[in-house]
Parts: structure tokens; C-alpha cells; sequence
């Protein structure tokens, strides 16, 4: 009977050991990966389990709309933490163009912060703002004024 108990004392020992070492948090790379896989199957509820409030409204606008028909396979890359923000880069499969997944930490919980330009694949229209500046030109104020219209009589 003793002999039971403490088997039946180990077993439970190594059975929270082996929980708690496997149900650890959760990565920010697995955080993302759940994420984008929800997105892409259109299980927008699930994708908001792992979102920040501001992404979950710009899931609720994307909800509506169209997107693709076709399915986006990632490959994933390096994973960086700072601190309580992280970000994970992935690549569209058969695309060359490096992407990336930002991620904060609240109450010990990775969770994603994306923008639809970053959700969509959109550009960011504030990316074309600097774009040209460097070649705008002024105008010359220092050139003769501009000559006025001849008067025209009235009869």
C-alpha cells in the first residue's frame, strides 16, 4: 500500500512537471503563426484571440471585404523579442519581399499589433510621402514680377 502512494505521489509530481514545462506561454513565432493561418482561412474570431484591441478593429474592417481567393503559405523567419514587444519575419511563399509580424506583450500574453497595410499586403500611403521630395523644386521669387493685363477701354 505504501508502495502505491508513492507511485501514485511520483506520478503526479512528474504529471504537474511535465504541464507546466509544456504549457508554458506561448512564443511570439507561434503567436504570429496562429494568427496569420487564421487570417488567411477567414476565422477572423480566432484571429482576434491573438490581437491587441487595434488590430481586432481592423479586423472587423477587413471582414467585409473581398480578399483573395488564394490562400498564402508562409515561410517563416528569425524571431526578436525586446522586452515586451517582438517581431517574427515571414516571407509569402514564392515571394521574395521580406515581411513582418509586430507583437506586444500585455499581461503576459504575446499578442499581435498589425496595421491592414500590414494585414492586407497593401502599401502604406504615408511610405509615399518622402518619396520625391528630394527633387521638388521652388519656384523663383527673385524673378521680375509678373506684368500686368493691359487695360482694356470700355465704351
Amino acid at each position: 500500500m505504501k508502495n502505491t502512494i508513492k507511485l501514485l505521489g511520483g506520478a503526479l509530481v512528474a504529471a504537474v512537471i511535465l504541464f507546466t514545462s509544456c504549457g508554458g506561454a506561448e512564443t511570439p513565432k507561434s503567436v504570429a503563426e496562429k494568427f496569420m493561418a487564421a487570417i488567411e482561412d477567414k476565422k477572423f474570431d480566432e484571429a482576434a484571440q491573438y490581437a491587441t484591441d487595434d488590430t481586432k478593429a481592423v479586423i472587423e474592417l477587413i471582414k467585409g471585404g473581398k480578399g483573395s481567393e488564394t490562400k498564402r503559405e508562409f515561410v517563416w523567419g528569425e524571431e526578436k523579442v525586446d522586452g515586451d514587444k517582438a517581431t517574427v519575419k515571414y516571407k509569402v511563399k514564392g515571394s521574395d519581399k521580406d515581411e513582418e509580424v509586430s507583437l506586444v506583450k500585455k499581461d503576459d500574453k504575446w499578442l499581435v499589433s498589425m496595421t491592414k497595410a500590414q494585414m492586407t499586403g497593401a502599401p502604406n500611403p504615408m511610405d509615399a510621402l518622402g518619396e520625391g521630395l528630394g527633387s521638388a523644386t521652388t519656384e523663383d521669387t527673385t524673378s521680375a514680377p509678373a506684368t500686368e493685363a493691359p487695360a482694356t477701354e470700355t465704351k
